[in-house]
């Protein structure tokens, strides 16, 4: 029974999906499919406590049919795994809560492709073979462009086009690098892969590396492959919000930890990641500040945290991939939290543009949940944020450039929520507004935001918890693990993250008294056509290759 668990992860959705899509077609009834629903979402949490008890003596492999490796397909789950699934689980539970009141029409549907696209979160976190981790690759794709539909939003189906044309690019040059691997190696297993790259030519080696870095940095958002990603993000339910920026855009990163455990022998690998990092961090933070629609902000912040992610496992070092996996975790869970509380603010005020909410303090449970988001993807202690910036900090700490990008990053993050706090709750209101009376939203919304602010606090305060269990051992089964000391929190820390907290008020000043100009500018950059930023994809990979050494110089 307990062998065959990795399985269950995969039918339990996929049956339930049937069950849904059955009594949608022969009932209007929406009990039985929200129930169903219910159940499939907590069942994992079953399978996953049983797995935990396990997990220290032992890595669950299951071979489907029996069929051994390399040949057969096999599901795999270890520490890394496990901590994906955990974050999957989890909001993928707390974003059905959320829908029961969010979402109203064809909630048939809406669950049927929920429930598969739960499936293929799954499947991607826990396949042990390549060409597997493509097909859920897709089934990501497909049911998060369809879901994005499910939004009242008048875009929604040009950012689901949009998604859909650069998630369909992304996974050709999956699939193009998996053929080339197949055809230098023979396997398809990602641990006979790793076995086999060394043998291959360093020109191939590199050919292989670019497709597959091209198709996870397009799933990671990694500037300037992120185009889909703010107009997906904003449009989209705000449940299924939550998990594109809490779990499914993490699929990326995940890949790209998987396949740098190949070993691929490159010049200036890292610092090309961490260059691209970093400028992932300040150019999503840019973006952040520009924007008065609250979606938006927070969408673009994603973008922002994951380029932090990136400088970690960039830094090719034990603490910086240590952070990197913790900053995972912690942004899965703070940017649901904002992201919930954006849609629950949108939910009662009927507006995405933050000058026209002023809600005052009319939300007092979101408005505390709010800050606690803030303070989090802020970096500030107590809060998750900083501990796991104070590893990626810590990791980049002897190259002052990218330390003072990251500064800069952490700036704009601050400016860009201090902006929504003060037009969408502080700023004095008007004589009509003053009539304007919010309770807050109803308690199957409220109860997910109430967990993941405390969960942002409780993963601050002892971080061990997550650590020493499970980030730890999972670092150490990626390459170039070396144990390390981590640190605490020291007088300076939190100086220097108070000093970025005066800086992004400052920067919000700026923000206010020059917004027109800033307007302008944001106009002008919203122009900017598919065409002109699959170039721009373009020209960047091609100069990677060019400093990689793929392609010459001149």
């Amino acid at each position: 029974m307990i062998a065959h668990l990795p399985i269950f992860l995969l039918i339990t959705p996929v049956l339930a999906a049937l069950l849904v899509s059955m009594i949608t077609m022969l009932s209007k009834k929406e009990v039985l499919q929200k129930i169903i629903t219910g159940v499939a979402v907590l069942l994992p949490f079953l399978y996953l406590f049983i797995i935990f008890q396990n997990l220290s003596t032992e890595t669950f492999i299951y071979t489907v049919g029996g069929w051994e490796e390399p040949f057969g397909i096999t599901l795999i789950i270890d520490e890394l795994s496990f901590i994906l699934l955990t974050i999957t689980a989890t909001l993928v539970l707390l974003s059905y809560l959320y829908s029961l009141s969010s979402v109203k029409n064809d909630t048939g549907k809406f669950y049927f492709f929920f429930l598969l696209l739960t499936m293929g979160l799954n499947g991607i976190f826990i396949s042990a073979d390549i060409f597997n981790i493509y097909i859920f690759f897709d089934i990501i794709c497909i049911c998060s462009y369809i879901l994005i539909t499910f939004s009242d939003n008048r875009f929604k189906f040009k950012a689901s086009f949009n998604y859909l044309i650069l998630g369909t690019l992304a996974s050709l040059l999956l699939l193009l690098g998996i053929g080339i691997i197949y055809a230098e190696t023979g396997v398809l297993n990602l641990e006979y892969i790793a076995k086999e790259i060394p043998t291959i030519s360093s020109q191939t080696q590199i050919s292989i590396f670019l497709l597959l870095f091209a198709a996870v940095a397009i799933k990671s958002a990694i500037i300037p492959f992120h185009t889909w990603l703010v107009a997906a993000h904003s449009t989209a339910p705000t449940p299924i919000s939550a998990l594109l920026s809490g779990i499914i855009v993490k699929t990326g990163i995940y890949l790209f930890l998987r396949f740098n455990s190949f070993g691929f022998t490159a010049p200036r690998l890292g610092e090309i990641i961490i260059l691209l990092g970093a400028i992932t961090a300040v150019g999503g933070a840019v973006g952040a500040v520009m924007q008065w629609d609250i979606k938006r902000i927070t969408a673009y912040s994603t973008i922002s945290q994951i380029g932090f992610i990136v400088v970690g496992i960039g830094s090719l070092s034990t603490i910086g991939l240590a952070g990197s996996l913790y900053h995972m975790i912690n942004h899965a869970f703070f940017k649901a939290l904002l992201f919930l509380c954006a849609g629950a603010i949108i939910y009662k005020t009927g507006t995405r543009d933050i000058r026209e909410q002023r809600i005052g303090w009319n939300m007092p449970i979101t408005l505390f949940m709010y800050i606690i988001g803030i303070l989090a993807v802020s970096g500030i202690t107590p809060f998750s944020g900083s501990v796991s910036k104070t590893l990626i900090e810590t990791a980049v700490a002897d190259n002052p450039f990218i330390a003072l990008l990251l500064i800069l990053a952490s700036i704009g993050t601050v400016a860009c929520f201090a902006k929504i706090l003060y037009f969408s709750f502080i700023r004095h209101l008007n004589k009509e507004q003053k009539k304007k009376t919010y309770d807050d939203v109803p308690l199957p919304m409220l109860l997910p935001m109430v967990f993941l602010g405390c969960f942002c606090l409780f993963l601050g305060i002892y971080p061990e918890a997550w650590l020493d269990r499970f980030i730890l051992p999972a670092a150490s089964v990626l390459p170039a693990y070396i144990p390390f000391q981590i640190p605490f929190i020291e007088p300076f820390a939190l100086l220097k993250e108070w000093g970025i907290v005066a800086g992004g008020l400052v920067l919000l000043f700026c923000i206010i008294r020059f917004s027109p100009k800033i307007d302008i500018i944001q106009e002008k950059l919203s122009k900017i056509t598919m065409n002109q930023s699959i170039l721009a994809m373009v020209l960047v990979l091609i100069l990677i290759s060019i400093a990689l050494g793929v392609l010459p110089a001149s």
